[in-house]
């Protein structure tokens, strides 16, 4: 453990907020050094961002409890913050291929802390050579993104809340909605990609950096 504090951050209004109470909270109680937590519900990505940049001090020990896009928010937030900080995550998403990522499935707080610490090299997101983030799990277009904005919907996480023991029945309900999820898919006009030489003809275009970063 460093000199610094343990910063927690986490969305009260996420799927496994319950979770969180429960699980969570009792295993900070039981740390022998403090602790803050920074709770982030309901903000636009970059404004999130700033947040907890603003949060973040020198030697802290940054633990990002949630989903992928806790994860992905807190750790672009870390980097930027220009301060020598440790960044750990407990997953608590739906997925969190992300979090996994960086960290494994370890769900207890004392062995996150005990874990080796090395250095971390992020992937940087560039748009026309302006820099808008690192750290990005995914970046999706077309149908992909359509789809991701649903899975991402208030509608979709309340029906995870209820359906949480049942990912086939989740995934059933929300085939009913996919007609809802492309509509005006013929405004979508996407450059053409290209594969092996030869054109690929489709309007969806995604990009998983989490899991595979490694490889390239």
């Amino acid at each position: 453990m460093s000199a610094g504090r343990l910063l927690v951050i986490y969305s009260p209004n996420s799927t496994n907020a319950v979770r969180f109470r429960r699980s969570v909270l009792p295993q900070l109680d039981r740390l022998d050094y403090d602790y803050d937590l920074l709770p982030i519900s309901d903000l636009p990505y970059f404004q999130a961002k700033q947040k907890i940049q603003k949060a973040i001090k020198y030697n802290d020990e940054i633990l990002a409890a949630g989903g992928d896009g806790i994860v992905n928010v807190s750790l672009d937030a870390a980097i930027t913050s220009d301060k020598n900080v440790i960044f750990s995550v407990l997953a608590l998403g739906n997925f969190n291929d992300f979090a996994r990522s960086i960290n494994g499935s370890i769900t207890k707080i004392e062995k996150i802390n005990q874990a080796k610490t090395i250095d971390f090299y992020p992937l940087e997101l560039s748009v026309n050579h302006h820099h808008l983030l690192y750290a990005a799990q995914y970046i999706s277009l077309g149908v992909t993104a359509r789809l991701t904005d649903y899975l991402n919907s208030d509608q979709a996480r309340a029906l995870r809340k209820r359906l949480r023991r049942s990912n086939t029945l989740f995934g059933m309900i929300s085939a009913l909605n996919y007609n809802k999820i492309f509509r005006n898919l013929s405004d979508i006009s996407l450059p053409p990609a290209i594969h092996d030489g030869k054109i690929v003809t489709d309007n969806s275009l995604g990009f998983m950096l989490g899991p595979i970063g490694h490889y390239f």
